[in-house]
């Protein structure tokens, strides 16, 4: 079943991926914002390609100026264990939320749930992140032994800027704050730091990695510190479908490691909306037989501030 899982996934992508929303202010998609939010400023959107002429008359419904608001593709954190290298734009705020079905070995399987991760765009590349708890059900075919619990939350910032050589860069610190049931809460303040580097290799294929590292100080934590190594591919099939082929290791300094082959799809449903699935399979024995998820995100605009991600003319 795993090996047949596994075929499937490399033969739906074939060949690397790319990301929904490029990365840098050049190549972002400028599209016609078919969202029902709406935006402070007067709410007129041209897509890439319209004629200067036809924004001239949008233009002229102003008798001394129009803001006309150019909307990035909302660019997520998930489904992938690669976290994003962007930020969101000055002023939104990004809700990412989803839900995974894990099928362990030896009977044992879980639901986890919302998965929700909230971005607040504080400058043009820096955003304050902060991480729901999670619910868990656990259940292991055994009458009466259940667990359901909610986990811990989490607080960061993420930083980006663009390195020589055209390579995106996030620099992303997080802490872990205790506040779950014992059976699922790490009982401590845990420190993370997170580095993550992406590349375009061409208009539609990106490349991106990250390197997380947790540090565990609680009594009973099972390693002291954790180390994730990823590598994702991403691939844009049309302006609003991308797929994605990932690898993804979990190696702590002391116990067993756990690594997974994953794919899946992003598709936007307009530019500030986006559903994603992802089917993962892990690749030793001591890592979960498949992992099934699904989400939807959206993104608000314009509470705050200006953005170089908003144009004006005038």
């Amino acid at each position: 079943m795993k090996k047949s899982l596994l075929i499937l996934s490399l033969a739906l992508l074939g060949f690397p991926a790319y990301a929904a929303e490029p990365l840098s202010d050049s190549t972002r998609e400028l599209t016609v914002d078919l969202s029902p939010v709406e935006l402070p400023e007067r709410r007129v959107l041209i897509s890439q390609g319209i004629p200067n002429e036809e924004a001239d008359l949008v233009m002229a419904t102003n008798n001394t100026s129009t803001k006309v608001i150019v909307v990035p593709n909302i660019s997520t954190s998930r489904p992938s264990f690669t976290d994003a290298v962007t930020t969101v734009p000055q002023g939104s705020l990004q809700a990412e939320n989803g839900a995974t079905y894990t099928d362990n070995r030896g009977g044992s399987y879980s639901w986890t749930t919302p998965e929700t991760l909230l971005r607040l765009g504080l400058t043009d590349n820096t955003e304050l992140r902060f991480t729901t708890p999670n619910y868990t059900y656990i259940g292991d075919n055994q009458p009466g032994s259940l667990s359901n619990n909610f986990g811990d939350i989490s607080v960061g910032l993420s930083h980006h800027f663009v390195a020589p050589g055209k390579i995106d860069v996030a620099l992303i610190p997080i802490l872990n704050i205790p506040s779950g049931a014992n059976k699922v809460s790490t009982n401590s303040v845990d420190p993370q730091f997170r580095l993550v580097l992406a590349k375009n290799i061409t208009s539609k294929w990106l490349i991106s990695s990250h390197l997380d590292t947790r540090w565990n100080t609680g009594r009973n934590a099972s390693a002291e510190v954790v180390f994730n190594p990823t590598l994702i591919n991403y691939y844009s099939f049309t302006k609003k479908l991308t797929g994605f082929l990932e690898y993804s290791g979990f190696y702590p300094t002391t116990g067993k490691t756990t690594q997974f082959l994953q794919s899946g799809a992003i598709y936007l449903l307009t530019p500030r909306q986006q559903v994603d699935v992802r089917l993962a399979t892990g690749l030793n024995n001591n890592s979960p037989n498949i992992l099934v998820g699904f989400g939807y995100s959206f993104r608000i605009d314009g509470l705050f501030g200006t953005s170089r991600a908003f144009s004006s003319f005038k």
